[in-house]
């Protein structure tokens, strides 16, 4: 055997000695408590036959044995040919056979992992014809070189089976896009030296990389996927020449960077042009912070503000992202419709926990201020009580409250301010230690700041809102303007647990802010940083099924079969899936019995919400008598609420909720009239029928929309509001259930009961499918639109495999404290947030 040759052998062996040692836990010490050395192969000596063996455990070749007879009298050798078995470890060597006569098949025998399913063709480099100079060629599956790739069983992932989404290990930074040369996609090349974090720079090479790893067997080259029938195919995803990256990967010693590249999902046929859907990488010239996962190709079902949310993150990563949503329009329950020049938002209408809005924004690139004309509403709502004749208006700062709550009931404002103080301390500590988690691990309630305030926290769970605002507060008004934030959450004041008293943080303390535009702004420019990251947004596409297939550990996302507009049937590959829809209709249509998390049963023990009645009003000339919000409460809370839980129709006077969109933004509405937006909370009973045009909608439903009207009428001293009205729209619960496949016509969400919340609310990932995530009002953390943000953020963090508690990227600064002592305190508490953040934040 050549010198070169047999040195290479030598170094092959060692190295997968060393590898052996190291997953055995062995450290630097050999199975014999023998010094391993891992820089220089140490000398070997002669043995019979020409070969190369040792002293000390390592590689051993058993040509014979007790099993080889008892296979060969079995007839289990099929043809009686030699067999070799390799085994790592062994405690003593014997003589080895020269390497130019390794049998015809030869097998490794380890103890689980990685390492007993990589390819196992013989590496007979002593007979391979040498190399020819020049360019390296492609790597074509060799007879002699080892065997393709498709015909090795799929490696597992690691983690236990059943444990959500199965993410293969962090390898590092992954490799830039490579755009056109001195595009901002191809970024600056790097020259050798080392990377982040200590990573190693390959020479001549600007990717960062980690030391070169040993081949998988001696000598053995790792093949190239074969091409399918019918000629290549071209990749629609940019990135490093797979000849280019196999040649690096070589001349690295067979470092895994040069062949990730080529090993992505495979997208299944379909009908779609050319055969193939698969999404475009991501042109985002930054990622996120952190380190990324490697690239995968994403699907995600429904083009709300999660599905828009989580979209972007994920492109934003690296990842290649497809987005499908069934309507023509984007948004989801943030919806909008417009007619003869009157413009209204159907969803959510109160901006509420800017920070975490701002946060997504800063992880795109961008931030709130850039993207939205914010402006502070002042007062931030006004209330009409029954059997009061004059409204009270909300203040917009803390001071202002409590001033308001000693002229309502005196010596109620210093309770407020001490209401507001603890409410404060909840929303921080659930923002910091509750939202950001998706209780994968429940090691983050073990933190000190949960533990100091145990006893508190439990106090504020084995109670409901209204117990505890009752028991401080004695005037009907004050308990209904600290009680109605429930609602905002989906739930009553009677079944919210106490801790959602931080609800009250937020419009008393932080204060309302209104997006010029409305929430269709938001939408749009969500989706217009989706699209610059890289994602492809196909409206008037409906998911009929989410395709699985078996893999190690249990079943796994495979792509979504979809159908578009023209009703043409379409097959999308994917290696993940995130359900952005209501979670009753993903788990329930688009995937069997047998894979569901939540079966049926445990549907039936769920509350789904409360409904909505809807009606979007235009109206001739002005209405001063009413705020942008406008809230109507009826007095008697216990009967309205029961009705709504009922299933009954609401009383004549019931709890009623007005926008006035029109009394700040003037571009939603001609000139000298008013847009107005009325939503009247009812059961969730899509047997209501919808809603329609002109009063042309089912009867239940309009005959809600015209006792609000009237009580709108009388409350506020408008008598020819009815007259006034020229355009009217009325939504019903069956449209909630037919736009949005919202479970029994829920106009917001799963309630966040004591039952429904934290972790006892669905979890972001399937315990059935691995690959599959939810994001949206269905799972944690919750309902609205900063808990979908929120809910984005979790899918990216699972994806990556991050499980610490809090936001990605920088920690998020909540607004706190700040209306204290005024304007002047407001505007240094923004100053001091921004400095921390490094971004502008709204005022």
């Amino acid at each position: 055997m050549p010198a070169a040759r047999a040195g290479q052998a030598r170094g092959d062996r060692e190295r997968l000695r060393a590898r052996a040692d190291r997953r055995r836990g062995r450290g630097r010490r050999g199975s014999r408590g023998r010094p391993v050395h891992r820089g220089h192969p140490r000398p070997a000596r002669p043995a019979p036959g020409g070969g190369l063996t040792r002293d000390r455990p390592g590689i051993q070749h058993q040509p014979r044995g007790p099993r080889l007879r008892r296979n060969r009298a079995a007839g289990r050798d099929r043809g009686g040919a030699d067999r070799a078995v390799l085994r790592l470890n062994a405690p003593r060597l014997r003589p080895a056979r020269p390497l130019g006569r390794l049998p015809g098949s030869l097998h490794l025998r380890l103890r689980g992992g990685r390492g007993a399913h990589v390819p196992a063709g013989v590496p007979r480099r002593a007979q391979c014809p040498p190399r020819r100079a020049g360019p390296p060629r492609a790597l074509r599956p060799s007879p002699r070189c080892g065997f393709p790739e498709g015909q090795l069983p799929a490696r597992p992932r690691p983690g236990r089976a059943g444990a959500g989404p199965q993410l293969l290990p962090r390898r590092g930074p992954p490799e830039p896009d490579r755009g056109a040369e001195g595009s901002p996609a191809a970024g600056p090349p790097r020259g050798p030296g080392r990377g982040p974090r200590g990573v190693a720079q390959a020479p001549g090479n600007g990717a960062p990389c980690r030391r070169p790893r040993p081949l998988p067997l001696l000598g053995a080259r790792r093949p190239d996927r074969r091409l399918p029938r019918g000629g290549p195919r071209q990749d629609p995803h940019p990135g490093p020449d797979p000849r280019e990256a196999a040649a690096r990967g070589r001349r690295d010693g067979g470092h895994r960077a040069g062949v990730r590249a080529r090993r992505r999902p495979i997208a299944l046929a379909g009908r779609g042009e050319g055969g193939v859907n698969r999404p475009q990488r991501s042109r985002a010239g930054r990622t996120l912070p952190g380190r990324p996962r490697p690239r995968r190709t994403v699907t995600v079902i429904g083009g709300g503000i999660s599905g828009l949310a989580t979209a972007g993150l994920l492109a934003r990563d690296g990842h290649a992202v497809q987005l499908l949503e069934k309507n023509e329009v984007l948004g989801g329950r943030a919806g909008r419709w417009e007619a003869e020049g009157f413009r209204f938002d159907t969803g959510p209408s109160w901006y509420l926990m800017p920070e975490v809005i701002d946060h997504w924004f800063r992880l795109m690139g961008s931030s709130a201020p850039d993207e939205l004309r914010l402006e502070r509403l002042d007062p931030g709502y006004r209330v009409f009580f029954e059997a009061h004749e004059d409204p009270v208006d909300i203040p917009a700062s803390r001071e202002g409250a409590v001033a308001l709550f000693d002229s309502l009931d005196r010596g109620s404002g210093a309770a407020l301010a001490r209401y507001l103080e603890e409410a404060e301390d909840a929303y921080g500590v659930a923002l910091e230690r509750f939202l950001y988690d998706d209780f994968s691990s429940l090691r983050g309630l073990a933190h000190p700041d949960v533990l100091r305030r145990g006893s508190r926290l439990a106090a504020l769970l084995a109670q409901s809102l209204h117990t505890r605002v009752s028991r401080r507060f004695a005037d009907r008004r004050e308990r209904q303007i600290l009680g109605y934030p429930a609602v905002f959450l989906g739930t009553t004041p009677y079944r919210a647990p106490a801790l959602y008293q931080l609800m009250s943080h937020l419009d008393l303390t932080q204060g309302v802010l209104y997006p010029h535009g409305g929430f269709a702004a938001l939408v749009d420019a969500m989706e217009r940083l989706a699209r610059s990251a890289g994602v492809q947004i196909r409206t008037g596409a409906r998911a009929t099924r989410i395709l699985t297939g078996p893999a190690p550990g249990g079943p796994r996302v495979e792509g979504v079969a979809w159908t578009d507009a023209e009703g043409r049937e379409h097959r999308t590959g994917a290696s993940v899936v995130v359900g952005a829809a209501d979670l009753h209709h993903l788990e329930t249509e688009l995937l069997p019995a047998e894979l569901r998390t939540h079966p049926e049963r445990a549907w039936d023990r769920r509350d789904p919400g409360p409904g909505a009645v809807l009606a979007c009003l235009g109206v001739r000339g002005t209405l001063p008598e009413l705020a942008h919000h406008s809230l109507f409460f009826a007095r008697d809370w216990r009967d309205n609420f029961a009705r709504i839980g009922a299933g009954v129709t609401p009383a004549e006077t019931t709890s009623i909720y007005v926008s006035r969109t029109s009394a700040t933004d003037g571009g939603v509405a001609p000139a000298g009239d008013e847009s107005l937006f009325v939503l009247v909370p009812s059961a969730a009973a899509p047997d209501w029928g919808r809603g329609g045009i002109g009063g042309a909608g089912a009867v239940a439903v309009e005959e809600v929309a015209d006792r609000a009207i009237q009580q709108i009428s009388a409350w506020a001293r408008i008598p020819d509001l009815a007259e006034r009205v020229v355009l009217r729209r009325t939504f019903g619960p069956a449209d909630f259930e037919h736009d949005v496949n919202a479970w029994r016509g829920g106009a917001l969400g799963l309630a966040h009961t004591l039952r429904q919340s934290a972790f006892l609310r669905p979890g972001n990932a399937s315990r059935t499918v691995s690959g599959l995530l939810y994001a949206g009002a269905s799972v944690r953390p919750g309902i609205g639109v900063p808990m979908c943000l929120i809910s984005a953020e979790l899918v990216l963090k699972r994806v990556r495999g991050e499980r610490r508690p809090g936001p990605v990227g920088p920690p998020l600064v909540a607004l706190r404290g700040q209306a204290a002592a005024g304007t002047a305190a407001r505007g240094a508490a923004l100053a001091d947030a921004a400095r921390a953040e490094g971004v502008a934040w709204p005022t």
